[in-house]
């Protein structure tokens, strides 16, 4: 599901496996010679159940932050394990079990100098409300304390927060979902204190260029270039014919104050289903785009794909640089976008058989 780049060059992902007893296990496995080579540097089971890791993060120090859910089949919780040995060594450092709730995730862990973000949700309680949460901790994780609950609609809607990013000037931005299948971004200047809604998606009023009537599902990655341009990515389905989708870039120009279109419903066969996933800033005046496509003529995506896209921001077009080969049984998707200091890159995904 995820990968980033240790200080040293070493290349961490993380995702899920069955062990010898058929539990969804926690797995990191690292490279240390540019993914010629892997090594299983971290196997954690939790419970009998689902164990998933989501997120990886490098902090202060070279520490390794790796976020995700545990349990996720019965009583969900979030759980964020820490290396300070480059890998060698981990151990549990927060477990997310607020006895107010009964299910919760943690979907995405960001670090900014000393200080770590994680975005957690949905999160089940009382009122069986899903709620937006941000959690912070300045002690490298040891101690956490909420930094944002936002509640944008009904206690009987799914508010959810799922993406984390701390800009070069030090805002903080957190994208995800309200209200089911709307999006949002929530901006704060002085790391979690005070917030501000930077972007909120409302299917009613809005309409891509293709004149669809849409439905948002969520603000899933975000990333900058080197004028401090800022672009986030989701997707959109339209609510008249579930089989087509389409990817979206939004762009802001004032360090995440305002957003405006930037890809206008991107689909790779017109009519058909296109998702973004991850968005990386690779180098001048390019952007990478991980996510899916699909041919598939019902509304379940069928038989789809791997797609990894570049925009050039200077010319404003873009050009499909992979894309997994099509079968009747293989299903690829792809995930997480990371590079090295040389500007390698390196994509996650999952087949599935």
């Amino acid at each position: 599901y995820t990968v980033n780049i240790g200080p040293s060059g070493t290349i961490y992902v993380a995702g899920g496996g069955i062990n010898e007893l058929g539990n969804e296990i926690w797995i990191v496995r690292s490279s240390k010679d540019n993914g010629e080579s892997w090594e299983t540097v971290d196997e954690f089971n939790y419970s009998s159940e689902r164990d998933q890791p989501y997120s990886i993060t490098i902090g202060a120090y070279g520490n390794i932050y790796v976020a995700g859910t545990v349990d996720a089949k019965t009583s969900p919780l979030g759980l964020i394990r820490k290396s300070s040995d480059q890998g060698e060594t981990w151990e549990s450092i927060y477990t997310f079990d607020d006895a107010t709730f009964s299910k919760t995730y943690i979907h995405q862990i960001s670090s900014f100098d000393n200080s770590l973000f994680f975005a957690s949700g949905p999160i089940n309680g009382t009122n069986s409300a899903r709620e937006w949460h941000v959690y912070k901790s300045d002690d490298g994780g040891e101690n956490w304390t909420e930094a944002d609950h936002y509640e944008p609609s009904s206690s009987a809607s799914i508010d959810n927060a799922v993406s984390t990013f701390v800009t070069s000037k030090g805002t903080l931005l957190v994208g995800g979902t309200y209200h089911y299948q709307d999006y949002a971004i929530r901006r704060s200047d002085d790391l979690g204190l005070t917030w501000v809604e930077a972007l909120k998606f409302n299917t009613t009023v809005v309409k891509t260029a293709l004149n669809q009537r849409i439905t948002g599902h969520t603000i899933s990655d975000f990333t900058e270039d080197e004028d401090g341009s800022l672009y986030a990515v989701t997707t959109l389905t339209d609510t008249n014919d579930t089989s087509i989708a389409s990817g979206l870039i939004y762009q802001s120009d004032d360090d995440g104050e305002t957003w405006t279109l930037f890809e206008e419903g991107h689909q790779l066969t017109e009519g058909k289903q296109t998702g973004f996933q991850d968005i990386l800033f690779h180098s001048k005046n390019n952007l990478l785009v991980s996510g899916t496509t699909s041919e598939d003529s019902t509304d379940q995506w069928g038989v789809f794909r791997c797609l990894i896209m570049s925009y050039d921001l200077v010319s404003n077009t873009s050009r499909v640089l992979y894309q997994s080969s099509l079968s009747d049984d293989t299903k690829n998707l792809c995930y997480d976008l990371a590079k090295n200091s040389d500007g390698d890159v390196y994509v996650v995904g999952r087949d599935f058989v």
